[in-house]
């Protein structure tokens, strides 16, 4: 299909390092519904960028920003393009990709593609409630993936590791758990490599209420080498994020909600997982959604359901943290903010000109303050907290897993148009309304509080992110606040909707 161009407009008049710029995309003119939430974004070594959106669509744009290549994928099953996520890339070589998605929740996949659209290989595997986490290249051309799943133990999460060498052979795949109790639930967040390629994992681990964040050091292999776990703050709302080998060979951990009062907090551990240092941060108004730690101990960040960006400098003080504002009355919801190789940021998510609406993907290339032109940005204050875990060692368990499958995917050519994000304002999707609705809290763990502005009577449901309705329940005139029972959901990312008075509005949670 011919790719639509509008707007050639995209860099700013400001001196910022590199090439940067203010760009929106969408499947469909601005004047209608576009991309529904972003997926994830990476640059490639060649100084080109790719993104993908919730609905299958693969996008490849050269240094300004501009589509060279736009993919469809489908489920060669016949699903729809909702059916598929592409959740997770990660550059596989010169102008190749790896993908790992899935096509329901049970349906994990994994390609290797390369840029003009050839499927190089395809794999898969079916569990229940099977979702990908991360996705690194190794040493050798081929991939790790980080998936959990409720395959085969009576817990509710188990994380599974995939290791495929570069022609697509599995190499070997395992899962893991906590060994005391054995049916202790157990999520991770991250995956990240050391130098030597050991892999470095985070998350959460529940051998009994409430939580506890969990470090992991992992050989090549898949043995286990340690697992640490610390203590609760938080009342059951702290989980690692994300984690990442130093330079000097020491690992940091990102932890969101780390005590009552802080957004995040880093945890600096020894090559061993000892403790050497910690520190929490308030001020952000949310937790990260996701963060890059650079071997410098530099972090960059996005902040859930918000348009605020941060970085904090290697010894843990705040850099900038700010609040993008594109519009009046347009709303951001960030992915997250990574570094280039121009010594600049990346940020990507999703942009609308209504509140929470229908989406279109959004690229900010800015210099490595992360500062957007006049106007467009507000400074936001970020205070160090004392922050003080207890470390001990956790037991883990861990067993084979199934084979590979062939794959289902199809690729094929797509059609986008995209435009600048500045001057008159493009993406007029809706008319601006006031908020019908407020959540809280935001990840939830059990409950999900709905407060309701409208004045009539109104239908709530939840969402997944392909689309499908998973519970649904109405709001009666004059009633305010209503509860919604979240806590049969798997851990991801959740769409709630309300639909009254001729509008419908949704926002974004997180099920940990």
């Amino acid at each position: 299909m011919r790719i639509v161009f509008l707007a050639l407009l995209g860099v700013l008049a400001v001196p910022m390092a590199g090439q940067t710029f203010m760009r929106a995309y969408s499947q469909a003119p601005f004047t209608q519904p576009g991309l529904i939430l972003p997926e994830d974004a990476i640059g490639m070594s060649d100084g080109t960028w790719v993104f993908t959106a919730f609905d299958g669509y693969l996008v490849h744009t050269n240094a300004a920003g501009e589509p060279l290549r736009t993919f469809s994928v489908t489920d060669a099953g016949g699903g729809a393009l909702a059916s598929v996520n592409l959740d997770y890339l990660a550059q596989a070589g010169p102008n190749q990709l790896y993908v790992a998605g899935n096509t329901s929740s049970d349906t994990l996949f994994i390609l290797k593609l390369s840029l003009d659209g050839t499927i190089i290989w395809q794999r898969s595997y079916r569990t229940p409630d099977n979702y990908p986490r991360a996705i690194r290249t190794m040493p050798d051309g081929g991939l790790i993936v980080l998936a959990i799943t409720a395959r085969g133990t009576s817990q509710s999460s188990i994380p599974v590791l995939t290791r495929i060498d570069a022609s697509g052979n599995l190499v070997w795949q395992r899962r893991y758990y906590n060994a005391n109790p054995a049916n202790g639930r157990m999520n991770w967040y991250d995956l990240n490599l050391a130098a030597n390629g050991d892999l470095l994992v985070t998350g959460t681990t529940t051998p009994a209420a409430p939580q506890r964040v969990i470090a992991a050091r992992i050989s090549p292999t898949g043995a286990v080498l340690w697992a640490k776990e610390w203590n609760a703050s938080n009342n059951n709302n702290e989980f690692g994020r994300t984690i990442a080998e130093l330079a000097n060979g020491q690992i940091k951990v990102l932890v969101n909600n780390p005590v009552p009062g802080t957004q995040f907090g880093t945890v600096r551990l020894s090559a061993a997982g000892d403790l050497i240092s910690s520190t929490a941060y308030s001020g952000g108004g949310a937790n990260v959604t996701r963060a890059h730690i650079q071997a410098s101990g530099r972090i960059t960040g996005a902040l859930t359901n918000l348009s605020v960006v941060f970085g904090l400098a290697p010894d843990g003080t705040p850099a900038f943290a700010h609040t993008y504002d594109l519009q009046n009355g347009s709303s951001l919801l960030l992915n997250t903010m990574f570094p280039t190789s121009d010594g600049g940021l990346m940020t990507f998510g999703g942009y609308t000109y209504s509140f929470f609406g229908d989406f279109a993907c959004v690229l900010l290339k800015t210099s490595a303050d992360g500062l957007l032109p006049p106007g467009y940005s507000t400074p936001l204050t970020l205070t160090q907290v004392g922050y003080t875990p207890t470390l001990s060692t956790v037991p883990l368990g861990d067993s084979t897993f199934g084979a590979l499958n062939a794959g289902l995917i199809n690729v094929a050519s797509a059609a986008v148009v995209y435009d600048t994000l500045l001057g008159t304002p493009p993406l007029a999707l809706d008319p601006v309304v006031a908020p019908l609705f407020h959540l809280g809290p935001n990840p939830a763990t059990e409950t999900l509080r709905l407060t309701y502005d409208g004045g009539t009577g109104a239908t709530w449901r939840i969402l997944d992110l392909s689309g499908r309705i998973l519970k649904t329940g109405v709001i009666l005139p004059g009633q305010q606040e209503v509860l919604l029972p979240v806590t049969a959901l798997a851990s991801g990312r959740y769409l709630c909707e309300v639909l009254a008075e001729g509008h419908r509005q949704g926002m974004v949670f997180i099920k940990p």
